[in-house]
């Protein structure tokens, strides 16, 4: 795969978040050995992580994401950005200032972590 590959399917998967879409862009774009670190937290394995996931969309809603930075090297990518949401549960508006760094085989994210900053 290569790094145009590589940014062109973290561009659809970060589309798919601004779209609320990010099921849809789990289930094409993680390995089903994937490893998502954050918050100290180690998520491991699709099932997990589909589950964390599922939670996720299903309180929040996503009303913009800003890309800052967008950097891939081989198989390893990464980005800055700011998302703002809302959850079902809270009407206020909550902006998030983070890093994800991925690392990638054959077409599919196998590693993540997530830095809040």
């Amino acid at each position: 795969m290569t790094t145009t590959d590589i940014r062109k399917n973290l561009n659809s998967i970060l589309k798919a978040i601004q779209e609320n879409r990010i099921l849809e862009a789990f289930e094409k774009y993680y390995h089903n050995d994937i490893i998502i670190y954050e918050k100290g937290v180690n998520r491991v394995g699709k099932q997990e992580n589909r589950t964390f996931e599922q939670g996720l969309a299903s309180h929040t809603i996503v009303s913009d994401l800003k890309v800052l930075t967008l950097l891939v090297d081989e198989n390893c990518s990464a980005y800055e950005c700011i998302i703002t949401f809302s959850t079902d549960q809270d009407t206020n508006i909550t902006k998030s200032h983070y890093w994800s760094f991925q690392k990638w085989d054959q077409g599919l994210i196998v590693k993540e972590e997530i830095l809040n900053i």
